[in-house]
């Protein structure tokens, strides 16, 4: 999850949410996976799309090693159908990835999870004194999420690099916290120990034992052939076309590419025992550590009880308790979604059922709109009813940008008033100062207070990310340094008029 990494924890909070409520739906006779039922999600999931105007979408279900379902949805780009075998940005899915390469090496006793990541990377010496793979695999190293987020604001050439900035970062934050660094940081643990680059190990062992020939690691992944555009929601002309920044070094975290048919070949590995048509990538021990990890829920704003857990780039929502999965789907479920400006994805795993869900999109949300398609999904093979999805993001976060198109619409009409003002050369104007120094009081105090409010994040990393929080934001400054100007000219003017 990006700009969108500042609302990670709402975000979450509201997946865990939305999964939990699947869970919780009523005993049947089992998951309804025939054509009709099928035919059905991709009819709700057209529906939603077209509602929220997300451009494109990709779609895959598999159980066992069977897929039963691959649709393209919308369009890749003006004029191109989507397609389930066109690759797409998965983001924070990455994660999964990442740790499953990681654990194929502690499967190879090339190294165990517990041992220091000092042992590895020595450099990370001394803030990381301490902290472990296993740390590093359940996002409990201590790196705190604001201070991670910031750090990667400025792209950097080598993983290397992008690794080392976070050595003062470690221990500086207490149990569970989401980071991008703790998995790049993986990702360089994975290139040390195995002697390949990252990209390198990853396509060796993972996409090609897989068939995942449309997957890549890294920026290069725009040129597979058929890479799908990414999509920007702008405040007022909705989705356009954007080539958004992502640090083309969090290799670990988010920067891969596949599509939903090569995702539905990396989900049946977590159905089937870590193995695929007869290729085994992980042992049976190494998916077990992968499906395991520490209680989070309170970490991310969920009760204590819930008992949702972190395992290896994965949540994981149990199946017992108050939040008990339906009879249909028995035993945990395994989930995980991927966020930045122009791409979301979501998927979804039950080991107990064998089958698994994996959503791609070209346009991101507000709020949790992907996951809800995902969860409602679920539903529709329980032979339930789906309901249409809704904005779950908080009050401020869905208006907080046409809030600051009203403010910046404001200062421009201040504005023109005074220079009509100015060159009828009337006398007076006070009034009017008076007036456009209140919107101009208005507009820095949303600057200043707006940011962290919405995500945490400072107002410069927000602008480096959305273009239109970037248009708007600089077009307010503008007004205001103008307003400096304007104030000059007006009390000038008035002490003119004085005898």
């Amino acid at each position: 999850m990006n700009a969108s990494f500042g609302r990670w924890l709402t975000v979450s909070a509201g997946v865990a949410a939305l999964f939990s409520a699947a869970l919780a739906l009523p005993a049947s006779a089992g998951p309804k996976t025939d054509e009709s039922t099928l035919s059905e999600v991709v009819s709700y999931l057209e529906e939603q799309r077209r509602s929220l105007g997300i451009p494109g979408m990709a779609v895959a279900i598999v159980r066992g090693e069977d897929v039963l379902l691959e649709a393209g949805l919308g369009e890749a780009e003006p004029g191109r159908p989507a397609a389930a075998d066109q690759p797409f940005l998965i983001n924070s899915m990455s994660k999964s990835i990442t740790a499953l390469a990681l654990v194929q090496l502690a499967d190879s006793e090339h190294l165990g999870l517990d041992v220091p990541v000092v042992s590895v990377v020595p450099e990370l010496s001394p803030g990381a004194d301490g902290i472990t793979l296993r740390d590093l695999l359940y996002h409990s190293a201590g790196i705190p999420q604001y201070e991670d987020a910031v750090s990667v604001s400025e792209d950097h050439d080598t993983l290397e690099a992008t690794v080392l900035r976070l050595e003062p970062l470690f221990g500086q934050s207490d149990g569970f916290a989401y980071t991008n660094g703790a998995y790049d940081t993986l990702a360089l643990v994975v290139e040390r120990v195995s002697g390949l680059p990252f990209d390198e190990y990853v396509t060796a062992n993972v996409f090609e034992p897989l068939g995942m020939d449309s997957s890549m690691v890294g920026d290069d992944g725009r040129d597979l052939p058929g890479a799908v555009d990414g999509y920007f929601k702008w405040v007022l002309l909705g989705y356009r076309p954007l080539e958004e920044f992502r640090p083309g070094t969090e290799v670990g975290s988010g920067k891969m590419w596949s599509s939903a048919e090569d995702m539905a070949r990396y989900l049946m590995v977590h159905l089937n025992s870590g193995a695929v048509g007869g290729t085994r990538v992980l042992s049976v021990e190494g998916l077990e550590m992968l499906h395991e990890g520490p209680v989070i829920d309170e970490a991310v704003g969920l009760e204590q009880g819930t008992g949702l857990r972190y395992g290896g780039g994965l949540f994981i929502q149990p199946g017992s308790g108050e939040v008990r999965l339906d009879a249909s789907f028995p035993g945990p479920t395994l989930y995980h979604g991927g966020s930045s400006d122009t791409f979301r994805s979501t998927m979804w795993i039950h080991p107990g059922t064998g089958i698994g869900f994996v959503l791609l999109t070209n346009g991101t949300d507000d709020g949790t709109a992907v996951a809800q398609m995902a969860s409602e999904a679920q539903r529709i093979m329980a032979g339930l009813n789906p309901v249409d999805v809704v904005d779950t993001a908080p009050t401020l976060a869905r208006v907080g940008k046409w809030i600051a198109f009203g403010i910046v619409a404001a200062q421009l009409v201040a504005a023109v008033a005074i220079v009509l003002w100015w060159r009828s050369r009337r006398s007076g104007g006070w009034i009017l100062l008076g007036v456009a120094t209140l919107v101009d009081v208005a507009a820095l105090g949303f600057l200043l207070w707006a940011p962290k409010a919405v995500s945490g994040l400072p107002l410069g990393f927000l602008m480096s990310r959305q273009p239109d929080i970037a248009l708007l934001a600089s077009s307010s400054m503008a007004f205001l340094a103008w307003g400096a100007v304007r104030t000059a000219v007006v009390i000038r003017r008035r002490a003119a008029e004085l005898p």
